[in-house]
């Protein structure tokens, strides 16, 4: 038996969840400058998705949840 190779079928691209509490999360800071900031209502989620973004980030606890600044 013979397996034929293919040359010209490029590898598809990792799967990204691109939905989700996190995703949008990571998505938001990616898009940030450093400085800037917004309210979030938890503070898990936060450092869950800036370690996948690879972003640093301050936070600190106000009325209603967390402001986030990215660093």
């Amino acid at each position: 038996m013979k397996i034929e190779i293919d040359k010209t079928i490029p590898c598809p691209t990792g799967r990204q969840r691109l939905d989700g509490q996190r995703a949008t999360i990571k998505r938001t800071l990616l898009e940030m400058a450093v400085g800037d900031s917004f309210t979030y209502g938890e503070n898990k989620p936060l450092y869950d998705a800036a370690k996948q973004a690879g972003v640093a980030i301050t936070t600190r606890k106000i009325d209603g949840g967390y402001r986030v600044w990215k660093r």
